[in-house]
């Protein structure tokens, strides 16, 4: 139960930028603004027993016009039934990676922030033009974000009305540390955690997960905090600290153009 609301709250992330259709045995996801991101557009699985992965491959083709959507994902909850699925992926050139989804239900007890810096919401016109020059310094993918990656992510933001938090020193507002949350129903959602490169490991990102952990439990009335993380992420140790416990895993497929 506590791992399918976790993953609702995934399903309705996707519903914030675009069209999600349901069908018999699984659902379509698909962002037309936003036809290169990869997990914006794809097929989620929930019953493979009268399908191979050639069939999924197909119904991908009719769903998705290839000229535009040259990549291909697909993504379930790991599970014996749908194991299968992996290896045939892995045959014919897909890239498999399985997602920890974590799961906090407690404040951690963290020392109070240095009184030189503060935390804020941003809120304002003025603070997302900030926030989005703070994404793009800390995104690999400056060009591309500062362009498209930035305005998806604000779309999705609106729809899912997220509050995002941030650190900055007491005297200026120059963003060092953000993060994000939603709510959907009884459960909050993680969106997000980035910190200036010149201001890492100085405890920014556990002061934020406190601060959201209190957020969503105390003021909020959430079950507690959901997340999605990446397998090398080097952060998992950090939510560890701050009480996420792994739940179970997401698996994603996919395929880049040719």
């Amino acid at each position: 139960m506590l791992l399918q609301e976790i993953y609702n709250t995934e399903k309705h992330a996707h519903r914030a930028i675009g069209v999600f259709e349901f069908f018999e045995g699984y659902y379509v996801f698909r962002s037309p603004k936003f036809p290169t991101y990869w997990m914006g557009n794809g097929i989620e699985i929930q019953d493979s027993s009268n399908r191979s992965f050639a069939d999924w491959e197909e119904l991908s083709k009719q769903h998705f016009d290839s000229e535009k959507y040259q990549h291909r994902t697909f993504t379930f909850l790991e599970n014996p039934n749908l194991a299968f699925l992996k290896e045939s992926a892995k045959a014919v050139g897909y890239e498999v990676d399985s997602t920890p989804l974590m799961f906090a239900s407690k404040m951690p007890n963290l020392s109070p922030l240095a009184d030189d810096w503060q935390i804020r919401q941003i809120k304002t016109p003025e603070d997302f033009d900030r926030f989005r020059h703070f994404k793009t310094k800390t995104n690999p993918e400056n060009e591309w974000f500062a362009k498209e990656g930035f305005d998806k992510s604000r779309v999705k933001d609106v729809f899912l009305k997220t509050h995002w938090y941030c650190i900055t020193p007491k005297d200026e507002y120059e963003i060092l540390a953000a993060m994000g949350l939603f709510r959907y129903e009884n459960m909050a959602r993680l969106q997000e955690v980035d910190t200036h490169p010149d201001y890492r490991r100085r405890g920014f990102a556990s002061q934020l997960l406190g601060h959201i952990l209190k957020v969503a439990i105390q003021d909020w009335n959430c079950k507690g905090v959901a997340l999605f993380s990446e397998t090398e992420d080097p952060a998992i140790g950090l939510y560890h600290k701050v009480g996420f416990e792994t739940v179970g895993y997401q698996v994603q497929l996919l395929k880049a153009p040719r």
